[in-house]
C-alpha cells in the first residue's frame, strides 16, 4: 500500500515539473512563431506582448515586423521598440542597412522618436540612402533628435534632388535651430519646391540675418508662400519690427500686407517697438509707425493706453494720435482706461474719447465729467 502511495506521489510531482510556468525565453520563441501566422490579429498581438517583454531579445522579431503586410501589426511594432527605448538602439541602427526601403523608413522614424543622439552618426550616413523615401524619414528623425552634429549633412542634403528630402531637411534645419544653417536657407529661398518650409525654418532659428530676404520673400505670387514667410517673421519676432516698420511702405503691396500681418502676429513685442518709433527722428519713420499702429488695430490698443502714462510728452501725445486713428474700436478700452490711477492716462483717455466723438464715447466722458 505505502509503494503504491510512493508511485502515485512520484507521479503528481513529475506532472507538476511538467506543468510549470514556462521560461521567458520558451515565450519569446512561441509569440515568435505566432508573427508567421496568416491571422493579422494574431499576429497584432503578439507584436504587442512581445513590446511587454521589453527585452532587448525581442527587438530583432519586433524589427522584422515593421514590414508586416498589416498596418496595425506595423504600427505596434514601431510603438513597442520605442517603448523598448534606448536599449533598441544598437539592433535599430544596424538595421538602417536592411535591404527592405520599408524596414529602413520605419527604423529611422523610430531612432527619431527616441530621441538617443547615438543613432546621429548612423542617420547621417542613411541621409545618402538610394530610397527618397528613406531619407524623408532621416531628417525628420534628425531634426527630431535635434543635434548639431547633423547640421553640416543637412544643409548638403538641401540640393537632393528630390524636393520631398528638401522640404524635410529644411524643416529639420528648423528643429536644430542653429544659425549656422541661415545663410544655406536663406539661398534655399530661391528654390521653388521648398521655400515655404524654408521660410517656417528660418522663423524657427529666429536670426535677424534672415529677415531681409524673408522680407523680399513676401512678394511671392504664391499666397501659401507668403503666408509661410509671414510665420517665418513671427517667429524670428521684436528682432524684425525695424525692417517690418520700413516694409510696411514698401512700393510691393504684397510686402507691406505681408508686413503688417507680421508686425500684428508679433503682438506686443512689435507694439512696444512700433510706439518707440513714433518718436524717431525721422518723419517718415514715425508716419509708417503710426500708420502700421492703426493698421494693428485693437491688438494695439492696451499698450498704447500704457504708453500714455509715458515719461516722454511726445510719446504720450503720439500714442493718443494713433489711438484716435483706431477711433471705435479703441473705445471700450478708453472707457476703462477712466478708471485707471494714473492722471495721465485719464486725461489723454478724455482727450481721445472726445475727438473720436460716438455717442457711446462722450456718454462716457460726459458721466467721468459728472463724478468730478
Amino acid at each position: 500500500m505505502n509503494e503504491s502511495i510512493s508511485w502515485i506521489l512520484l507521479f503528481y510531482i513529475l506532472i507538476s515539473m511538467g506543468c510549470g510556468e514556462p521560461t521567458q525565453e520558451h515565450k519569446i520563441e512561441k509569440l515568435i512563431q505566432k508573427l508567421g501566422v496568416k491571422d493579422p490579429s494574431v499576429r497584432h498581438i503578439s507584436v504587442s506582448e512581445l513590446g511587454s517583454i521589453g527585452s532587448t531579445d525581442v527587438v530583432p522579431a519586433l524589427i522584422q515586423a515593421l514590414q508586416d503586410q498589416d498596418a496595425k501589426v506595423r504600427d505596434s511594432a514601431t510603438e513597442a521598440l520605442e517603448k523598448i527605448g534606448k536599449d533598441a538602439v544598437p539592433a535599430l541602427i544596424q538595421a538602417l542597412q536592411d535591404q527592405d526601403a520599408k524596414v529602413r523608413v520605419s527604423v529611422a522614424l523610430v531612432l527619431g522618436e527616441i530621441g538617443l543622439v547615438d543613432a546621429v552618426p548612423a542617420l547621417i550616413q542613411a541621409l545618402q540612402d538610394q530610397d527618397a523615401k528613406v531619407r524623408v524619414s532621416v531628417a525628420l528623425a534628425l531634426g527630431k533628435i535635434g543635434s548639431a552634429d547633423a547640421v553640416s549633412t543637412l544643409i548638403q542634403a538641401l540640393r537632393d534632388p528630390d524636393a520631398k528630402v528638401r522640404r524635410r531637411v529644411a524643416l529639420a534645419l528648423g528643429e536644430i535651430g542653429s544659425v549656422d544653417a541661415v545663410p544655406a536657407l536663406i539661398q534655399a529661398l530661391q528654390d521653388q519646391d521648398v521655400r515655404r518650409r524654408v521660410a517656417l525654418a528660418l522663423g524657427e532659428i529666429g536670426s535677424v540675418d534672415a529677415v531681409p530676404a524673408l522680407i523680399q520673400a513676401l512678394q511671392d505670387q504664391d499666397v501659401r508662400v507668403r503666408v509661410s514667410v509671414i510665420e517665418g517673421l513671427e517667429g524670428i519676432g521684436k528682432d524684425a519690427v525695424p525692417a517690418l516698420i520700413q516694409a510696411s511702405r514698401d512700393n510691393n503691396e504684397y510686402i507691406r500686407g505681408g508686413a503688417v500681418e507680421a508686425l500684428k502676429r508679433i503682438g506686443i513685442g512689435a507694439v512696444s517697438a512700433l510706439i518707440l518709433a513714433l518718436q524717431d527722428e525721422n518723419t517718415d519713420v514715425r508716419v509708417r509707425a503710426a500708420e502700421t499702429l492703426k493698421r494693428i488695430g485693437t491688438g494695439a490698443v492696451p499698450a498704447l493706453i500704457q504708453a500714455l502714462q509715458d515719461k516722454k510728452t511726445n510719446v504720450r501725445v503720439s500714442a493718443a494720435f494713433v489711438l484716435e486713428k483706431i477711433g471705435k474700436d479703441a473705445v471700450p478700452a478708453l472707457i476703462q482706461a477712466l478708471q485707471n490711477e494714473d492722471w495721465n492716462i485719464r486725461y489723454f483717455a478724455i482727450e481721445v474719447l472726445e475727438r473720436i466723438g460716438t455717442p457711446e464715447a462722450l456718454k462716457a466722458v460726459e458721466k467721468y465729467q459728472s463724478r468730478q
